[in-house]
């Protein structure tokens, strides 16, 4: 259901929504910490609903669920949001909205401009209402006009890649010297990337690099020319990709700039000479600071948006550049909104303008239907969704920056905040869940948090689930490569599954995290070593303080891990990640195994299950009540644990659990079948490349097999290939060790894996 209504000419308003079912519970997903940010909110009484509301799932008295999804008039640029009703003025209101009434919620309108006629009729809100509240979000999506998300299948190239980004490793220090020592450390270390990402400070800014606040007043930190800045890359940019491309192998190398050139916006010289026109506005970018100052920003606006980005990137194109990540998004809307343009005409334009430009960047993507090579960066809107839904969406950061500097059990806040922000993020665009480290962070004294090692295999493992790109941000010299093969069968080949990861049901009303948690900016810069010790401190006596004060968190935070779920080999392969993102309990969390966290796996009568990080096997069956039995692990303090589930047909002898020494091996099965005298069967995987021709193939066998082959073509002839197995009685695991030379099978990607059992 689509709400439309009428408006005046008013710039601003707002629409109560008469609730006529009490609410148990919601979850609500906006900006409310940040202009740029999603973060989730949690309750159970409506009138605590949080200002800049863009998703509101509701869980109802009478057993159904609601969503709400604010949404963008394209037509006439009104903006909405979700919010509560306010301050109840009489008493009659103040009891009914603190005993859990049907105090209103508000549409808030925005057109932030005059000129729209008198009762025009504008789209405010989408409205999905059903038993199944993982369904509704993708409901409210569509019937909003939003499209379908992209896919494995249909993502832009750069995405499948496993890549680095230089912004933890040199922040705006980064310079050609440096890319090139890192990738020689990645080079003698067995795997190069075959992405790379060169983070703010590359760019020609007159030496004024960052955030504009962040200096004395007077540096405009404004884009001074399209070519690389001379003292860091002195051969340009041509130099270092033709390096980085055939001497490393790198397949993809990707640039940043801002939706405004740089943060201040484009130079005035540099605007004469591209032939734009500048508009300038003074907005207060960093909102989230107290008493922060507006910064005057320039930027190209309108047409001029098309022929500055036009001109842009037709000049890094021509250095080989293949991709961007475009940052500051939602400074759009706040210089559209002082220019009194509204607070979608300009998203709207520079969006156009980024999407169509950037076409050059990948020859391969000719339907306008099909997004550019863009990362979408600080863009957390429905603005920007709306803008980019001509576009086929896009790839979406899907929270806050990672911060490596921040203690181990803060940092798994960020795995929380990105599963959450998903359900309404994944209805549209392909979210990315940001880089990370595979390394500890290391103070200037050279202190290590003891649950570091721990808390980077949590981040490994959620990049991993997530669905979306996986890119490291390792300091040269640090980087865990064991942890960086389990993420991937080649460089250019990540392990995704096949969709966008969700939380589970159980999981969309909790608050997992122990509460909202703002990270201050400094923290994760290099200069900001001291603040980050600081931080630490002050974190740990929080920690102390709350031990002493509440020994005992409540049950239902004790009982609760973090589970995301997805999907692998076409659907027929369900996957959950669990994780403990609890950063006040300082004891395990209970991690139920059941196959129906899966929400859209299609089950069968029997279940494989299969838990690595407990290299645990064993088969879930459904009791005489349709459910299934249920095994529970235990998840120490920032752990993680990937539950593979694998439906069993009744004639099925086999079932692939995939590479086993990938966090999600899951995702290297092709396909497979049985046959129906359960005599033979036959599973295509994807083979391993990072381990020197080694493939570690695991299978569950009802009963041990009689033989088992790697069989590639019609002759089932296979040359410079050995292998050896190994079946385990007491749970049905069959192990299958496969060795190749890599000369002979350069090029192939997968193997076909027969087993008999006559």
């Amino acid at each position: 259901m689509v709400t439309d209504t009428h408006i005046d000419a008013a710039a601003e308003g707002h629409i109560p929504i008469q609730t006529t079912v009490k609410t148990r519970r919601w979850l609500a997903v906006g900006r409310f910490a940040s202009p740029y940010w999603f973060l989730p909110k949690f309750g159970t009484n409506l009138a605590n609903v949080p200002f800049e509301t863009h998703m509101l799932l509701l869980e109802l008295a009478d057993n159904t669920y609601a969503c709400i999804l604010a949404t963008v008039d394209v037509a006439s640029g009104v903006r909405a949001t979700l919010s509560n009703a306010g301050k109840p003025k009489r008493t009659y209101d103040w009891l009914r909205s603190t005993c859990g009434g049907d105090t209103p919620l508000h549409i808030l309108w925005y057109a932030g401009k005059t000129g729209i006629a008198a009762n025009t009729s504008v789209t405010l809100a989408a409205v999905a209402v059903g038993r199944d509240a993982m369904k509704l979000p993708a409901l409210a999506a569509r019937a909003a006009g939003l499209p379908e998300p992209l896919s494995k299948d249909n993502m832009p190239p750069f995405c499948s890649s496993l890549m680095w980004c230089t912004w933890d490793s040199f922040y705006h220090k980064v310079s050609a010297k440096d890319v090139r020592a890192a990738l020689s450390h990645m080079h003698r270390g067995g795997l190069v990337p075959g992405a790379v990402l060169i983070d703010d400070g590359w760019q020609d800014t007159g030496g004024h690099y960052g955030e504009p606040w962040l200096e004395e007043h007077g540096n405009d930190h404004t884009l001074r020319a399209l070519k690389a800045t001379a003292d860091k890359f002195p051969a340009g940019l041509r130099s270092l990709v033709d390096d980085l491309k055939k001497g490393f192998g790198v397949q993809h190398v990707g640039v940043w700039h801002t939706a405004i050139g740089y943060w201040g916006g484009v130079h005035a010289t540099l605007a004469r000479e591209l032939g734009c026109e500048l508009t300038s506005a003074a907005v207060r970018i960093a909102q989230w600071k107290k008493g922060s100052p507006h910064v005057s920003v320039t930027l190209p606006a309108g047409k001029n948006a098309l022929k500055f980005f036009r001109q842009y990137h037709s000049a890094i194109a021509a250095e080989g550049i293949t991709f961007v990540k475009v940052d500051s998004q939602n400074v759009m809307e706040m210089a559209s909104m002082e220019l009194n343009w509204g607070r979608y005409e300009l998203v709207r334009s520079v969006q156009e303008a980024l999407n169509e430009s950037a076409r050059q960047l990948d020859r391969s993507v000719t339907d306008s239907t099909t997004p550019p090579p863009i990362l979408h960066c600080m863009a957390m809107s429905n603005n920007t969704m709306f803008a980019l839904a001509k576009f086929g969406g896009g790839v979406l950061r899907n929270s806050d920056d990672y911060y490596p500097g921040l203690p181990a059990q803060a940092q798994t806040n960020h795995v929380f905040v990105n599963a959450m922000n998903a359900m309404f993020t994944s209805t549209c665009m392909l979210p990315d869940w940001d880089m990370f480290q595979t390394h500890p962070y290391e103070d200037e004294q050279g202190n290590v948090d003891p649950l570091a090692h721990r808390a980077c295999r949590t981040h490994a493992t959620a990049r991993a689930v997530s669905g979306g790109p996986v890119y490291v941000s390792d300091k040269s010299g640090k980087s865990n490569f064991a942890l960086l093969r389990s993420l991937a069968v080649s460089p250019t080949r990540v392990l995704q599954p096949d969709r966008a990861a969700l939380p589970t049901r159980e999981c969309l009303f909790h608050d997992m995290s122990g509460g909202a948690y703002d990270t201050p900016k400094h923290s994760r810069h290099s200069s900001g070593s001291l603040v980050m010790r600081s931080l630490g401190k002050l974190v740990q006596r929080l920690h102390a303080c709350r031990r002493r004060l509440w020994p005992k968190p409540p049950a239902e935070e004790v009982a609760l891990c973090l589970k995301v779920s997805n999907l692998c080999a076409a659907g027929r392969i369900g996957i959950i990640g669990a994780f403990h993102t609890h950063r006040w309990l300082h004891g395990d969390v209970a991690c139920d195994c059941n196959p129906e966290d899966v929400h859209d796996l299609t089950l069968e009568d029997r279940v494989v299950v299969y838990a690595r990080e407990a290299d645990s096997l064993w088969v879930s069956s459904r009791r005489s009540n349709r459910f299934f039995n249920v095994r529970t692990l235990h998840l120490p303090v920032c752990g993680c644990e990937v539950i593979t589930y694998v439906p069993m047909r009744a004639s099925e002898v086999v079932a692939p659990l995939g590479l086993l020494d990938k966090l999600v091996g899951a995702a290297a099965v092709l396909s497979w079948d049985c046959s129906s005298d359960g005599l033979s069967a036959r599973c295509k995987l994807l083979r391993d490349t990072l381990n020197d021709g080694a493939s570690k193939f695991g299978f569950y066998c009802s009963r041990p097999p009689t033989s088992v082959a790697v069989v590639e073509n019609l002759l089932k002839t296979t040359y410079g290939c050995s292998w050896e197995h190994e079946y385990r009685d007491a749970d049905g695991f069959l192990i299958v060790n496969v060795q190749c030379e890599l000369a002979r099978w350069k090029g192939i990607e997968s193997h076909t894996v027969e087993l008999k059992f006559v």
